[in-house]
């Protein structure tokens, strides 16, 4: 094949690439979004009618636990948890101007670098000891991931207030209900990521006696509701597979 030809062809070639990038950018892209969204609305009051009961056993064995306040438990694998714990106590008690400790920043592979020993007390506060400093705080959070191998899992369950079999039963529940995540919140509400990311989810929400605030969600029974999570800082989209 002459020189002539090649670079014809490698031309056309890249033409068809850059077409295809351009429509699944601007066009493909925004139909999957809307397509997927529209499933995804359809999909959720449908899982629900389907696994009724098993929601039921949810709801009822999550309200048992009593568990801790989260920002959400996340169930990733067999054993792999992502967890993010924030301090029990009001933003409004706490300086913007002062950084959170944030306990998360740590590799346990590098022998070179030291963590921060901290311990929660029954108030909601941290104690916190480095080197020959000690100090309690109101302000902090943790993103814990990991299973049981993490050096830190007993830390994390008994802050939960839950036991590693308790949490496995958790799990098994979460997942017979089709959910990916748990978020619970003071009023001892909760809600159950079905489909989604942190800042943007479809979810069942899951209210208390006292819960007044519904959003614009749509009620399927007496208490469970569902409904779109999306967070004003969330600025990208979301392809939904549900």
């Amino acid at each position: 094949m002459s020189i002539k030809k090649i670079l014809k062809w490698g031309g056309l070639i890249s033409l068809i690439w850059i077409i295809i990038f351009l429509s699944n950018e601007f066009f493909i892209r925004d139909w999957r979004i809307e397509h997927s969204e529209q499933n995804v609305q359809k999909s959720i009051v449908k899982n629900y009618k389907d696994k009724e009961e098993k929601f039921e056993r949810l709801i009822k064995y999550v309200r048992k636990l009593e568990i801790t306040p989260i920002a959400e438990i996340e169930f990733i694998k067999n054993i792999k948890i992502n967890s993010y714990l924030n301090s029990p106590f009001n933003s409004d008690s706490i300086s913007i101007n002062t950084t959170p400790f944030d306990f998360t920043y740590y590799d346990f592979e590098d022998k070179k670098i030291k963590q921060a020993e901290f311990e929660f007390l029954h108030d909601g506060k941290a104690r916190i000891g480095y080197l020959d400093t000690i100090i309690e705080t109101n302000n902090w959070h943790w993103n814990f991931e990991g299973g049981n191998d993490n050096p830190h899992f007993e830390k994390f369950i008994g802050y939960l207030g839950i036991s590693e079999s308790e949490l496995e039963r958790l799990r098994k529940l979460i997942k017979e209900a089709n959910c990916e995540a748990i978020s619970i919140y003071h009023d001892s509400s909760f809600s159950l990521r079905y489909d989604g990311i942190s800042f943007c989810q479809y979810e069942y929400f899951i209210p208390n006696e006292k819960t007044s605030n519904y959003k614009d969600y749509y009620r399927l029974d007496d208490e469970i509701f569902c409904g779109l999570n999306r967070n004003g800082l969330f600025c990208g989209y979301v392809i939904y597979d549900k």
